[in-house]
């Protein structure tokens, strides 16, 4: 009877090691998941921000700016 219940234990604790080992694979994966979401983010708004800076330098150079003139009429 001990052979049995020897393997049997040891069927068991090899599925536990493959589940840990499971676990801990797909905890890595989520956090690789979030710092690349995180590094997204990030990135997404330093380009925001570089847009409406440029958008507002641009708004105030055509206030600065003068007024087009007419074209005249022959």
């Amino acid at each position: 009877m001990t052979g049995v219940d020897s393997a049997a234990r040891d069927r068991a604790e090899t599925r536990a090691a493959r589940a840990r080992m499971q676990a801990a694979a797909a905890a890595d994966a989520w956090s690789d998941l979030d710092k690349a979401n995180r590094h997204r983010d990030e990135n997404m708004a330093r380009l925001k921000a570089m847009r409406l800076v440029k958008e507002a330098a641009e708004a105030e150079a055509a206030r600065a700016a003068p007024p087009p003139r007419k074209a005249r009429k022959r």
